[in-house]
Order: C-alpha cells, then sequence, then structure tokens
C-alpha cells in the first residue's frame, strides 16, 4: 500500500499506513470469512431449535369399495414416524387432497364430503381379544352363535372407531375451479393467454380438517384410516362425480410451534436476517478485539526502551 502512494506521490508516515491495512485487513476478513460462517452458524441453530424432519407428509392412496360410498385411504401406521415424534410437542393433522372432478353434459356437481378418522387394530390384537372373548363363553347349545357374535362386536367395536370426523363442500364448478388455480388472469381471457401462464385443468387442491394432538397421544395410536363419504349419494353405488390423484394426496403432520420457536418459524426470512447479523457483531468484535490487543502489545514491546543517565 505504501509502495502505491508513492507512487502517486503521497507520502504517508509508516504508522498510519500500518494502521490503514490493519483496518482494511480486519473488514476484509470480517466479510469474506467470518460473514459466511455466521450464516452457517444461524443455520445450524435454527435448525437445533427447527429439526427439518419435524413436519412430515405421508401420502394417501384411495379405493372404492364395491356396493359402497365410500372411499377408503390405506392403512396409516404411526410406527413408521414413532422416532420423529417429540411427545412433549403439539401437531397438527390436515389433509390434502388433489381431485379431479369428471366431465359432465348436464349442470355441475356440488357435492357434501364427509371424512372420518377411523382407529383399526392390527391381527394380532384381533385375534387375541376374539380367543378371549371365546374362552370366557360356557359351554351351551349355542356355544358357536355366540361365539360368533362376540367376535362380530368386537370387531365393529375396534374398526368402529371414529376419533375425528367433519365434512367440505366439492364445487365441481369450472368457474369456481379455475377462480381457485388463476387469481390473475380472468375466466374469459384463459384461451387469450399463453398456457404457460394459465392453469386450465379442472383439479382443485383441497386442504382442510385440521385438528391438534398431542404428540405423546400420536405416538400411542393405533393403525388409522381415513374414509369419505359423499352426503349426496345414498344409493350405496360407486359413481362419484370425481376423482382423487393418490400422486398429489397427503396427509401432512405439522408441528404446532409455540413461543420462541413459533416466530423463528413464522418471520423465516427477517429472523435469518437478524440472526446472521447477531453471530457476525460477535464474532467480528471478538475479532477486532483479538487483533487490536495483539497489535497493542507488539507495539508495546517494539518500543525502543529510553534509558535516563543520572548526571
Amino acid at each position: 500500500m505504501t509502495n502505491w502512494l508513492k507512487f502517486l506521490g503521497i507520502s504517508v508516515p509508516l504508522t498510519i499506513a500500518r494502521s490503514w491495512l490493519y483496518i482494511i485487513t480486519t473488514i476484509s476478513s470480517s466479510l469474506f470469512i467470518l460473514f459466511p460462517i455466521s450464516l452457517i452458524t444461524y443455520n445450524n441453530y435454527y435448525h437445533s431449535l427447527i429439526p427439518k424432519n419435524s413436519s412430515f407428509k405421508i401420502p394417501l392412496n384411495f379405493t372404492i369399495l364395491n356396493n359402497s360410498n365410500k372411499i377408503h385411504s390405506n392403512i396409516i401406521n404411526p410406527m413408521m414416524f414413532k422416532d420423529i415424534i417429540d411427545n412433549e410437542l403439539t401437531y397438527n393433522f390436515e389433509i390434502e387432497l388433489s381431485i379431479l372432478c369428471k366431465p359432465k353434459s348436464e349442470l355441475y356437481s356440488i357435492d357434501k364430503i364427509q371424512y372420518e378418522f377411523i382407529n383399526i387394530l392390527n391381527s394380532d390384537n384381533l385375534i387375541k381379544s376374539s380367543s378371549s372373548s371365546s374362552s370366557s363363553i360356557v359351554d351351551n347349545d349355542n356355544n358357536d352363535d355366540d361365539k360368533k357374535m362376540i367376535i362380530r362386536k368386537k370387531k365393529k367395536r375396534i374398526f368402529g372407531d371414529v376419533f375425528h370426523k367433519g365434512s367440505f363442500i366439492l364445487n365441481c364448478d369450472p368457474y369456481e375451479i379455475y377462480s381457485r388455480n388463476n387469481y390473475i388472469i380472468p375466466y374469459n381471457f384463459k384461451f387469450l393467454i399463453s398456457p404457460y401462464l394459465t392453469k386450465i385443468s379442472q383439479s382443485i387442491v383441497l386442504n382442510f380438517n385440521k385438528f391438534k394432538i398431542l404428540g405423546k397421544n400420536l405416538s400411542n395410536m393405533n393403525e388409522f384410516q381415513i374414509n369419505l363419504t359423499n352426503k349426496n349419494n345414498n344409493n350405496n353405488d360407486n359413481d362419484y362425480d370425481f376423482l382423487i390423484d393418490d400422486n398429489f394426496s397427503f396427509l401432512k403432520i405439522e408441528v404446532i410451534w409455540t413461543g420462541f420457536r413459533y416466530y423463528l418459524v413464522k418471520y423465516y426470512y427477517s429472523c435469518y436476517v437478524i440472526g446472521s447479523l447477531i453471530f457476525f457483531g460477535i464474532m467480528s468484535g471478538f475479532g477486532i478485539l483479538i487483533s487490536y490487543t495483539m497489535l497493542y502489545i507488539n507495539n508495546r514491546k517494539n518500543q525502543p526502551i529510553i534509558k535516563v543517565k543520572n548526571s
């Protein structure tokens, strides 16, 4: 730096040039070394409080039983994600369905769909409960009939245990579906706009059924299943006006954060900037303090010792 100043014809004392060199080195090292480290530090701090796998999705596959107006999902086993669940936290259940309305020649349909969460007992416990019930029956002429009746009641009580239910309205009006999928471009202009800017499919994504459950209750749950029933279809047939796309249908289980972690999640970007600046300020402060302390110590060592002679 001193050579450049001499080249420009500027003479600067060596002490001032050395001080400026220390300042520039400190600022550049803080920006290019400490600032990236502060970003990484805050990222690790954030994920230590908010783990990446704390919230997750479970794929849903629905099937329609013959001679029934119910749609059954795949069986969900909470033991699959038991290691992820924190018993001290509260979780939120939410169903996300991708529904495709069937084209109809007559007026569009508006259906009321009811959903149920049903507990299911595994086969081992079912056999054990059935055998214990059968062994408690006293032998008589109707012994076989009593066994069947008790086992049937046992199955009905176990498989009919609904722990949550609700309903939602499915409106297959094309105008309604288009307005949900496209917020800016009006319906009458959809054929005048590039298809890359509009979504003209008849599928719609619905999010519903938010209810809370404690982590300790979730980890101790039995297997369960989600059933959908069309309340407008009373003929017990499987002719529905819509289809469910299993590739984009999920059961979302999300953590309900409280306290300080609630603000970290809700204001993610603001907290990211503020937190990174705080870590950057702390590390830069320590770096400047240590560097100038070492500079001060070295300057004192290099100072000449003046001896005063007594006359």
